[in-house]
């Protein structure tokens, strides 16, 4: 899987944008552009630990390609009109490792993230 790719923005501007891969390469989970990691079919249902009431991420991706290319950590939840984010200091100053099957990834307790309404609108209108 390509890791970095070029990519044209509606202005016509050419940006970069960071795909990071799971620590098994099986698949992108989330891209860093303009210094934001932005995590992928985020689904709190499905990726929030309940064991730790934590947020986790690949411990590969974070060290790898996260954290020396993000400020900032994004996760828009596609279940509820809802997006957590926090800054990447802030996720390594407060995050422990576990593994839980899938690999070691590290968590963040959900505490730590700051939640921010979204439009639910936007995705209202595809539904009809």
């Amino acid at each position: 899987m390509s890791t970095h790719v070029y990519c044209k923005l509606n202005s016509r501007k050419s940006k970069d944008r960071i795909l990071v891969p799971s620590d098994d390469n099986s698949r992108n989970i989330g891209d860093i552009k303009d210094d934001i990691f932005t995590k992928f079919n985020f689904q709190s249902s499905k990726h929030i630990c309940h064991k730790h009431n934590a947020i986790g991420l690949d411990i590969g991706a974070f060290k790898n390609y996260i954290l020396p290319n993000a400020t900032e950590i994004v996760c828009p939840d596609k279940e509820k009109s809802i997006a957590y984010s926090l800054s990447v200091p802030t996720f390594m100053q407060n995050a422990f490792k576990d593994d839980l099957g899938w690999g070691i990834q590290m968590f963040c307790p959900l505490k730590i993230w700051n939640k921010t309404q979204t439009r639910q609108w936007q995705r209202s209108l595809w539904e009809l």
